[in-house]
């Protein structure tokens, strides 16, 4: 990251912290342990060393990557490779040479989500895109790979000016989504909104895997978005009002409404529907979370019931395949319901062809 970059990330952590109205326990956590009381080199150096939040991180051979060892998912991975082996022994043989000959990872997640993507015909694909990205595979990137593989398919059927679009994305985590994105050459800009800690970690990752791409924090340049190129913005929570109306062609969010309370997630609904252009699409997962608020108040978050639209034109909308079908794969894990919904918003109603996501399917064939 060079100097210009790392003083932009001076001044933002300078001026911004995360606001107790928007932070989940999880992630409350997560902060305290790691970036609290700490200037931005030495949050650069802590990310550079490779294990902090490896999860949400994309890493290149190239990286002083340690994968931390997990003893009761060694457990885990025994229990469900025997299962699976009764099962369907064919399929597994097949996907364990393949894993074996192709990645260093041996988590359980990982191996029934490549059943999962065998299934439905791209496992192959996903292990040739990070070869030749160079990047480590994870059971994290599995998954965005294969939301990838969708917003591709989403793209081209249905928004024109495919390589001319500016996205948004809520909650970024390690900034692994907008890489994918950027390297599809779809993204004219980007806009990130999420907490200014993770702000600084997804912008480590993209300066870092990404040439020619500008970073701005929480600037004001953000108004001017259309007649901008080349740019990934990144806001805080309460500076999505900066982004002006009408002015995104696709915009998403991975596994972090649920983390919310009920209230911010339909906030960020209602502000999806001011931003989206005419004719933009909209694409929420979430699964079904149970959260425990201050007081011990307990509240259900539910995708299935946010403040959605009427007048939206669902493309599709059912439970999230890879995660539901790799998650009922593992033994002895509680099992937490996905969903995947995808729409176009502010369009004419006009009849559009619905994709069917939630069960095994010919992904090429679509």
């Amino acid at each position: 990251m060079d100097n210009q970059i790392l003083k932009k990330v001076e001044d933002f952590i300078s001026l911004n912290h995360s606001k107790k109205a928007y932070i989940s326990s999880h992630w409350d956590k997560i902060i305290n342990l790691y970036l609290s009381n700490k200037d931005s080199k030495n949050i650069i150096e802590q990310l550079k060393s490779s294990y902090y939040l490896e999860h949400y991180s994309l890493f290149k051979y190239t990286d002083n990557f340690i994968k931390h060892n997990n003893s009761r998912d060694k457990i885990l991975f025994r229990k469900t490779l025997l299962s699976i082996l009764v099962s369907n022994p064919i399929l597994l043989t097949k996907v364990l040479k393949k894993i074996y000959q192709k990645s260093k990872s041996r988590d359980s997640i990982f191996l029934t989500q490549s059943l999962t993507l065998e299934s439905i015909g791209i496992l192959d694909d996903y292990f040739k895109f990070m070869k030749k990205n160079e990047y480590y595979t994870d059971f994290s990137s599995q998954r965005l790979y294969f939301y990838n593989r969708i917003q591709q398919l989403i793209v081209q059927k249905y928004l024109d000016n495919s390589k001319n679009l500016n996205f948004l994305e809520i909650g970024a985590g390690g900034g692994n989504s907008a890489i994918f994105l950027i390297k599809n050459n779809f993204v004219k800009n980007y806009v990130i909104v999420d907490l200014p800690e993770m702000l600084i970690y997804s912008a480590y990752h993209i300066d870092k895997n990404c040439n020619q791409i500008n970073i701005e924090f929480g600037t004001d340049e953000i108004v001017n978005i259309n007649n901008k190129s080349n740019t990934v913005f990144f806001l805080t929570p309460d500076q999505i009002n900066l982004v002006p109306d009408n002015s995104i062609n696709f915009q998403f969010s991975i596994n972090a409404f649920m983390e919310m309370r009920n209230d911010i997630s339909n906030r960020y609904i209602k502000e999806m529907y001011r931003l989206g252009a005419e004719e933009s699409i909209t694409m929420i997962i979430a699964r079904i979370n149970e959260l425990f608020l201050e007081g011990n108040i307990k509240e259900i978050n539910n995708p299935y019931t946010y403040e959605y639209s009427s007048n939206d034109n669902i493309i599709s909308m059912g439970p999230d395949f890879l995660q539901d079908h790799s998650r009922s794969l593992l033994r002895d894990t509680p099992f937490s319901p996905s969903m995947i919904r995808i729409s176009k918003i502010n369009s004419d109603n006009e009849v559009i062809k619905k994709l069917n996501f939630h069960r095994i399917f010919d992904f090429k064939n679509i």
